[in-house]
């Protein structure tokens, strides 16, 4: 043990071992768990060999304006997916992760003053929390990256140390508006608590910082779609059958269905008690962002990420105390290589799945089908059957069947009644007259097509099945 405590002594970087905690735990997730990446996929595959379309080309709906606000990370991950396969989607992800960590440390060590136990524990808890809770294969791995990148520039700045950083901003954003414009006033938001602080303290540095507000906003219009990308996010406020359907829509306020709604609570409460009980004064610019990211995330589910980021570091600073070893000593890192050790235990024995895709059974069936096809499909399954050459009635782009998106029809209203049983199935099947539905045999419209003589069992499995039209009794009527 007294070899073990000098080897400890001599090696100041061994902390870093529990930064692979999170790289871990994110190898061993379900990361196609989530519909998005297989229509994400064709965008990327469509302007790779067409260049940007404006109209949807992967339902079948013809004409549909689109606003393809994620472009730039189509194109990323349909790259990675064509010349590396899973693997290397995967690895893209732990990478990511990875930076988060190594980012966060540093804004830790910066705001602690080279506290290296505190820094650790919440840049690797930090992390953990978003990882298991908000990391897919979709663009807001590269939002949630430029906000840990900001976070650090913006604290670099208020200290004085290198404010020549500042002007990176407008470059995240220039990026942001490109990668994932549908979150690109999240970077304002992240900025207003400092941008407030200085204002209210009269520190001149509030000018420098709004110049690069505004240039920020100026670089938002360097876009394929303009303005569009600006009005995108509002014209998907205040509905209602979108926040009730979609998951991460879904107000989190006394809301304790979902897991992650637990967590954010039961962050909430630790929190407000160290900031009723700790003796330490919190920054002004902190409050704001608890204030502002508490309110994101009592919107909805999706937000509590933003109240991850933007609280759980600067809690840290409550936790400092000039009597404990800042470097941390092997006694204090042991408990939590062993929590390391069991967490990824858990991962590795629980977790392995690699490609949630199951309706891929049902896409095998289909690609047998010789005749033109009109297909039905869910919500969630529509975008895989597209990234398998298919076209669906929906796919889970939920504001593209927005009529206030698309300038046609309210397919996603038309679809959300349908769901709850609040409109007429059999005047919904004779008006689009499908050739092939594809449905859960939980669904509506699996109970419905169940008992009508117009359409037979083609194929089924365990979750769906595949329902066909009946040419014979077509053909004798």
């Amino acid at each position: 043990m007294k070899e073990m405590l000098k080897f400890y002594q001599k090696c100041k970087y061994i902390h870093y071992l529990l930064f692979f905690l999170p790289i871990i735990v994110v190898c061993c997730m379900d990361m196609f768990a989530g519909p998005d990446f297989w229509f994400l996929h064709e965008y990327g595959k469509h302007i790779i060999s067409s260049g940007i379309p404006h109209t949807d080309f992967l339902s079948m709906h013809s004409g549909l304006h689109l606003v393809m606000q994620q472009w730039l990370s189509s194109v990323i991950f349909y790259l990675i997916y064509h010349y590396l396969g899973k693997r290397g989607i995967v690895l893209f992800v732990m990478g990511i992760v990875g930076a988060y960590t190594f980012i966060l440390y540093k804004l830790l060590m910066l705001i602690t003053k080279k506290d290296t136990f505190l820094s650790t524990i919440f840049s690797v808890l930090t992390v953990l929390l978003l990882a298991t809770n908000f990391v897919l294969i979709r663009p807001q791995l590269f939002t949630y990256l430029f906000l840990f990148i900001e976070l650090l520039i913006m604290e670099y700045y208020s200290r004085n140390k290198d404010t020549k950083w500042i002007w990176v901003l407008p470059v995240i954003a220039l990026l942001q508006v490109n990668l994932h414009a549908a979150l690109f006033f999240i970077l304002f938001l992240f900025i207003l608590p400092y941008l407030v602080t200085y204002i209210i303290k009269k520190d001149s540095k509030w000018k420098k910082l709004l110049l690069v507000f505004i240039i920020m906003l100026l670089v938002g219009f360097i876009n394929p779609n303009g303005v569009e990308v600006f009005t995108f996010l509002f014209k998907t406020l205040g509905r209602s059958d979108f926040t009730d359907f979609v998951m991460e829509m879904k107000p989190t306020a006394f809301n304790l269905e979902y897991q992650i709604n637990i967590i954010f609570y039961i962050l909430l409460l630790i929190e407000v008690s160290l900031f009723t009980y700790s003796k330490k004064k919190v920054s002004l610019e902190h409050f704001f962002f608890f204030l502002g990211t508490f309110i994101l995330a009592i919107l909805n589910v999706r937000n509590i990420a933003f109240f991850i980021i933007g609280t759980i570091p600067f809690v840290s600073l409550l936790f400092k105390s000039k009597k404990r070893e800042t470097e941390g000593t092997f006694k204090m890192y042991l408990p939590l290589y062993i929590v390391m050790v069991l967490v990824c235990c858990f991962y590795f024995g629980i977790n392995r799945s690699v490609d949630s895709s199951k309706v891929s059974g049902a896409a095998d069936y289909l690609d047998t089908v010789k005749d033109e096809m009109v297909l039905y499909a869910d919500f969630d399954y529509g975008s895989y059957l597209e990234y398998r050459g298919f076209h669906p009635y929906i796919d889970s782009r939920a504001e593209v069947y927005f009529k206030s998106m698309n300038k046609k029809f309210d397919y996603f209203d038309e679809y959300y009644l349908l769901e709850h049983g609040r409109s007429s199935a059999s005047a919904f099947v004779n008006k689009y007259d499908f050739s092939h539905m594809v449905v859960s045999r939980s669904s509506y419209l699996a109970v419905y097509l169940s008992t009508n003589p117009a359409y037979k069992v083609g194929y089924s499995d365990d979750d769906f099945i595949v329902y066909e039209k009946n040419i014979i009794l077509l053909e004798i009527k």
